[in-house]
């Protein structure tokens, strides 16, 4: 079920990216419009009052689940589609430049941002870029995401309603000046690892606090977060021997 909604539009995004020139922005931006048609269009949450308990998190303004819907659009820009293809290049270093389809094999292509040149500053290393990436995430899904003990009230009632929604751009605007300078730079493997890992670890950890509802739940997400984290200590280990 889950194959052709998430696998299906990232491998179409890739293929539209990568025929265009490759460009991180680009596929974001393509994340996002993702985002929209599957919460806005297909599942329709982003207006819904009942499909998920969403519409307590914030204030809707214009029939919109504020809150739901800054934190859904990028969650899928970035976890649905950015870091599943960043795993498959990882995987398989020798085509992560070149399209894996033919061209009669897509369905639709889109114009992609161009791809921007490499400066000469030096990246942080990739524990520093673990942590950075993982600190990230945990901030951007913490302030929106109902944590252990928090009350929906408590997202929708007195001066508190609109905390969440003002300190996610603050935090993302923040988040942008500092990691502006280093887009630009030609990142290794071994970096790229260590973000697509940071990332994954801290998504699976706020998924631990908020989520679980059953011993299974929680023993399958502990299982999952040490995965991926083996995972990329073994991709950055292996790149930086390459």
């Amino acid at each position: 079920m889950f194959g052709p909604a998430y696998a299906g539009a990232a491998l179409l995004i890739r293929e539209t990216v990568r025929r265009r020139g490759p460009g991180w922005g680009s596929v974001l931006l393509f994340g996002t419009a993702y985002g929209l048609a599957e919460e806005g269009l297909a599942l329709q949450s982003l207006t819904s009052t009942g499909m998920y308990p969403v519409a307590d998190w914030a204030p809707r303004v214009a029939g919109i689940n504020t809150a739901y819907t800054v934190m859904v659009l990028p969650y899928h820009a970035v976890l649905s589609i950015a870091l599943p293809i960043l795993m498959v290049d990882l995987l398989f270093p020798r085509h992560r430049g070149s399209p894996y389809l033919r061209t009669r094999g897509l369905i639709c292509s889109a114009l992609a941002l161009i791809s921007t040149a490499p400066t000469r500053r030096t990246l942080p290393t990739p524990a520093v870029i673990a942590l950075c990436a993982g600190a990230a995430v945990a901030l951007y899904l913490g302030l929106l995401i109902p944590m252990p003990g928090a009350t929906h009230s408590a997202y929708t009632e007195g001066h508190q309603q609109w905390l969440p929604l003002l300190a996610v751009p603050a935090a993302a605007a923040a988040a942008t000046l500092a990691v502006r300078p280093f887009a630009r730079l030609d990142w290794t493997n071994a970096q790229r690892a260590a973000l697509l890992g940071g990332a994954l670890v801290a998504h699976t950890a706020i998924g631990l606090l908020t989520y679980p509802h059953t011993t299974t739940d929680r023993v399958g997400l502990a299982t999952l977060g040490l995965l991926e984290a083996a995972t990329a200590v073994l991709l950055v280990r292996q790149n930086r021997a390459a």
